[in-house]
């Protein structure tokens, strides 16, 4: 029975289709919109409920969208109530007459009834409760209640969670509650995770890497306890300057070692390894100022790795005075890493679309995008 509903839970994540965070992004804004305006002809709001891997950025988008559209989010981390916690805990009123009864106080993770504030409720980790705490979500899901506490009319309802596949502890969700949400599957991307890590002004180091082996943004190894993710690379982006000032006085094989140690930790040896010996390589790189001042003059690198690097650290240095210049390097480039520059570049500032120098390029490569 055990098998057959985590082959049941496998099987219906088949069946809902995959979505990229930017497409997720694109969605969640398009329905918070949709149910503020049901809400306003007096129609029920549809909860939104995400799956996905851990590290993926699920809660973090539906964090992004929701202060971004001026809510005050309330969240509750499912798994960690029983069912009666729900509801709220039980206490004992005497009454006028003498007699006694019980009243349910108001759990403090959800919003009080009576705010003026948009206010939206973020179950996570939902899969991850017992089956019996899932369906004490029921009516708070579907009517905004439990028993004698109402919602805030302007509430909106998001919930998160893994998938049974994950291996994370995810329970067989109840059809009724299934039937409650519109339902996302949020499956990493490599483009995705450096369009978001490049406006976290994360170290280019971790980017370029990303573009050079994107099979590395996440790859979960459930016999491992450290592996790639998106969360674990931007947790790498903010901590590697840190490292490269805590190395500075040590020897060499003193340095690889620390390096290889603390970023092994967060990743696994295998790819701690690999993007240790790509940030080797980009010390290779051309001077970025004679490469400016000289474009034609200054040779591609021979190594792959040290043109991701050199492709990666031209977008940082690329402005209105300088992008004439590194266009003619990139030029030089395989068309392929042209793209990587280009659509990087406008990933980054989309102004640069209608600059005549990527006007030009995409003119003259139209066929290659299409």
């Amino acid at each position: 029975m055990v098998l057959q509903r985590r082959h049941q839970s496998m099987t219906d994540m088949d069946k809902i289709q995959q979505i990229r965070p930017k497409q997720f992004e694109q969605q969640l804004h398009y329905k918070i919109k949709a149910n503020e305006q049901l809400q306003a002809q007096g129609y029920r709001k549809k909860p939104q409920m995400v799956w996905g891997p851990p590290g993926v950025g699920k809660s973090e988008i539906m964090y992004q969208q929701l202060t971004a559209a001026g809510y005050k989010v309330y969240e509750m981390r499912a798994n960690l109530y029983d069912p009666i916690d729900v509801r709220g805990g039980i206490k004992i009123i005497e009454l006028d007459n003498g007699t006694y009864r019980t009243v349910y106080g108001t759990p403090e993770d959800l919003p009080p009834s009576d705010t003026t504030e948009k206010v939206a409720l973020l179950i996570d980790e939902l899969p991850q409760a017992t089956r019996a705490t899932m369906n004490a979500f029921l009516q708070v899901t579907l009517d905004g209640a439990i028993g004698q506490y109402t919602l805030p009319i302007h509430t909106q309802i998001l919930a998160g969670g893994n998938r049974a596949e994950d291996r994370t502890g995810a329970n067989e969700m109840p059809t009724a509650l299934k039937n409650r949400f519109d339902h996302y599957s949020l499956m990493p991307s490599a483009e995705d995770c450096i369009h978001y890590l490049r406006n976290k002004n994360i170290t280019e180091d971790v980017c370029s890497f990303l573009r050079f082996k994107p099979n590395l943004c996440h790859q979960i190894d459930h016999t491992q306890y450290a592996f790639p993710t998106p969360r674990t690379w931007e947790n790498i982006g903010h901590g590697l300057p840190l490292m490269m000032k805590e190395i500075k006085d040590m020897t060499p094989a003193e340095a690889d070692g620390f390096m290889h140690y603390a970023i092994a930790s967060k990743i696994g040896d295998g790819p701690a390894g690999e993007f240790i010996a790509f940030c080797k390589d980009a010390k290779q790189m051309p001077d970025l100022d004679d490469l400016i001042a000289d474009p034609k003059g200054t040779p591609v690198p021979s190594s792959m790795s040290v043109v991701y690097s050199t492709v990666g650290a031209l977008i940082n240095e690329t402005t209105d005075k300088t992008i004439k210049s590194i266009g003619k390097w990139i030029r030089k480039l395989e068309t392929e890493m042209q793209v990587v520059y280009f659509k990087d570049l406008c990933q980054k500032d989309k102004d640069y679309r209608e600059h005549e120098v990527v006007e030009k390029w995409i003119d003259k490569n139209a066929g290659i995008l299409n």
